[in-house]
């Protein structure tokens, strides 16, 4: 089963968010948590042709950011929200 590019590109983006939620949760700080999802975002844009092997041209750059942008945040806020729950609690 192959994937398609746009899906190996939203699953690298909702991996990075996952990822960025995670260490934001650490933070403690909301403002840096939300900078680092930022940072999370801009780096996997530059980053993912590199990583999945692709050609810029293929995908153009606003084209990740379209594509990426909810399926990161989304991640990010979920898994932020759970494991700072986690902390909290106990």
């Amino acid at each position: 089963m192959s994937l398609d590019l746009r899906a190996k590109v939203v699953m690298l983006f909702s991996a990075a968010g996952a990822a960025a939620g995670a260490a934001s949760a650490l933070l403690g700080n909301s403002l840096l948590a939300l900078v680092l999802a930022f940072i999370a975002l801009l780096f996997t844009v530059k980053k993912s042709p590199d990583i999945l092997n692709f050609q810029p041209s293929q995908f153009r750059e606003m084209e990740r950011l379209k594509a990426g942008f909810f399926p990161l945040f989304t991640m990010w806020l979920i898994v932020w929200i759970l494991i700072y729950s986690l902390f909290i609690t106990r």
